[in-house]
C-alpha cells in the first residue's frame, strides 16, 4: 500500500500504471495496491492539519509507504509527531528533498527541508525518524537536477525528477475522507 500526498507529478501512475496495454505509461509495478490520499486542496495548499490527517489515515489503514512531495524550511512538531507516532512505526515515508537548489548540509534555518530531514539525528527538537527517506531529483542525464536540494548527510538518494511521464494528477472532491 502506498499513499500519494502531493500536488505535482502523479507518483501513483509512476508506481502502478498498468503496462502492456497500448495506453499511456507503464508503472514500475503493475501489481500494487495504492491508497489514494490527498493532503493538498484544489489550489495546491498543504496546511499542516491536512498533512497530519493524511498521515494518520494512511498509518491507521496499513500503508507500507507514504509519498510526500512537499516540504518547507520550517519545522513542524505536529508533522514530526505524526511521522514518529507508534501507529506509523512500520511505515516508510519517502519525502522530496525540495526544489530550492540548496545544500541541506549547510548551517542555518534557510538550508532546512522538512519533513525530509526528520531522519537526521539529532533532528529538530530531539525528533529523529529512522523511517524517513529523503530523495533528491535527477535530470535526463542522471545528474542532480539544478533545482534539487542536496546534501551528503541530509539526502539518502536521488531519482529521476525531470520530465517524468506519468498519469495525470486530477483533483477531485470525494465525500468523506480522504
Amino acid at each position: 500500500n502506498a499513499v500519494n500526498a502531493q500536488n505535482t507529478v502523479n507518483p501513483a501512475g509512476t508506481i502502478g500504471a498498468e503496462g502492456n496495454n497500448g495506453t499511456g505509461v507503464t508503472g514500475v509495478n503493475w501489481d500494487v495496491s495504492i491508497m489514494p490520499v490527498r493532503a493538498a486542496d484544489a489550489g495546491g495548499s498543504l496546511p499542516d492539519a491536512a498533512i497530519i490527517d493524511a498521515i494518520d489515515y494512511a498509518c491507521a489503514n496499513g500503508a507500507d509507504v507514504v509519498n510526500g512531495s512537499f516540504g518547507s524550511p520550517a519545522f513542524s512538531m505536529a508533522i514530526a509527531n505524526a511521522v514518529t507516532d507508534s501507529s506509523c512505526a512500520d511505515t516508510l515515508f519517502v519525502f522530496a528533498a525540495g526544489n530550492e537548489g540548496r545544500n541541506l548540509d549547510a548551517n542555518g534555518a534557510a538550508n532546512n527541508s522538512f519533513p525530509c530531514e526528520l531522519h537526521r539525528a539529532p533532528a529538530q527538537d530531539g525528533v529523529s525518524a529512522p523511517n524517513v527517506l529523503c530523495v533528491a531529483a535527477t535530470g535526463p542525464s542522471d545528474t542532480l537536477a539544478s533545482f534539487s536540494n542536496r546534501g551528503a548527510s541530509a539526502v539518502h538518494l536521488a531519482a529521476p525528477g525531470v520530465n517524468i511521464r506519468s498519469t495525470w494528477p486530477a483533483y477531485s472532491t470525494i465525500s468523506g475522507f480522504p
